[in-house]
């Protein structure tokens, strides 16, 4: 399944040239939807540009290999920063790192 690169937004559907676009000083640690050919993948990623319509994100593979995409910012949601980025994940795995991330948060309250 992830053995092509992944689908990404037509820099015309972007519209680059008339929307503010953000580079931050280091990437954001993100969750975000990813199309490979038919196929949706839900991975964890990094957000190193984007706009107010559209996130620019990379992430590695479980060969290594690096990928990049444009997608829709809905297809994008905040992720805490010591989680691993840049990991595929399944959905499950991710209920898991969130229920995981708020037990600590609770235990560090004492």
């Amino acid at each position: 399944m992830l053995d092509h690169q992944p689908s990404t937004l037509h820099p015309q559907a972007l519209e680059l040239g008339r929307s503010d676009r953000t580079i931050p000083a280091k990437p954001v640690t993100v969750w975000a939807w990813v199309i490979y050919g038919p196929q949706p993948v839900f991975l964890g990623a990094q957000m190193v540009e984007w706009t107010d319509r559209a996130c620019s994100l990379r992430w590695l593979t479980p060969n290594g290999e690096a990928h990049r995409a444009w997608v829709w910012r809905g297809a994008v949601e905040p992720r805490r920063p010591e989680a691993d980025p840049g990991r595929l994940v399944t959905p499950a795995q991710r209920g898991r790192d969130m229920n995981d991330a708020a037990a600590r948060e609770l235990a560090s309250r004492g």
